[in-house]
């Protein structure tokens, strides 16, 4: 061993550019700044390198043979992957039409030609960064979401005047409503909890925004096939700083599992006093 550190790998741009000089001088440019560089001549190569190389961020031209670059940007958006990947169209067109096209294509922005090369490498990294936050954040929900379903626990918010309702994608599977046709708001959410139930839940929420503090409950509801579950749930207000109630925020759990149980013990512990008290009244052998 020589006891050298492993570099860190560079993050890798794609240029996609028929003009041989500013594609090498882009390159250059990028190389100077820390990028590694992967090129491509006309969009249908770019579309090719792409798949095969998953660059990080994508340069591209407008004006070039084969496929142009809003084509390429378009195709470039239904490979897997490229979804959220930044791409930086290359331009001298700078009328109002061309840049909605690019926009509409799929592109992230765009930069006019001639290319000031200095700004550039600074554009592309801070491209970078906010890609890579972006990428950090996406994780972050998507292990949020992961461990809500597993704990079966969702979250909400609920502003006060309007009622409408922010859920989290957990609290439509609680409920057993589809996303794409459940609009959340306090009318729609009442109408899932159960009749006998809904008292309670109406005088937890208005104890709270009057300041009576949090509150926490186990309430019934009524899935769409008529099954009644349980769930647990806690807020709070969120006041404004003149002490006016803004909005709601707080978790549902299903607690349907847990309830099955406990009832179970339940029963289990009022059968065993029965026999305990059984044997206690029978008669010595």
């Amino acid at each position: 061993m020589n006891g050298a550190e492993p570099q860190e790998k560079r993050p890798l741009i794609l240029v996609v550019e028929d003009d041989t000089s500013i594609r090498e001088l882009v390159k250059e440019t990028l190389e100077h700044f820390q990028f590694a560089v992967v090129e491509a001549r006309n969009g249908a190569d770019g579309v090719a390198a792409f798949a095969a190389h998953k660059p990080e961020i994508v340069l591209m031209d407008v004006r070039m043979p084969v496929m142009d670059g809003f084509e390429a940007t378009a195709a470039l958006r239904q490979l897997p992957g490229a979804a959220t990947t930044p791409i930086l169209i290359l331009t001298g067109l700078d009328d109002t039409d061309s840049i909605r096209r690019a926009y509409e294509s799929g592109a992230t922005d765009f930069a006019s030609k001639p290319i000031n090369l200095f700004v550039l490498g600074h554009r592309v990294r801070y491209m970078l960064r906010a890609k890579r936050a972006l990428d950090d954040l996406r994780g972050s929900e998507a292990r949020l979401a992961s461990a809500q379903r597993i704990a079966r626990l969702g979250n909400w918010e609920r502003q006060i005047k309007s009622g409408r309702m922010q859920w989290s994608e957990e609290m439509f599977r609680i409920f057993g409503v589809d996303p794409k046709t459940f609009t959340p708001n306090l009318q729609t959410y009442l109408d899932l909890i159960h009749p006998q139930d809904r008292d309670l839940v109406a005088r937890a929420t208005g104890d709270a925004v009057r300041k009576e503090g949090p509150y926490s409950f186990d309430a019934r509801i009524v899935m769409p096939d008529g099954t009644v579950c349980f769930v647990h749930e806690q807020a709070e207000v969120v006041f404004e700083d003149d002490g006016t109630p803004l909005r709601l925020e707080g978790t549902t759990q299903d607690i349907t599992e847990r309830k099955k149980i406990e009832d179970q013990i339940r029963f289990l512990a009022y059968y065993d006093g029965l026999i305990r008290v059984d044997l206690s009244r029978a008669e010595p052998m």
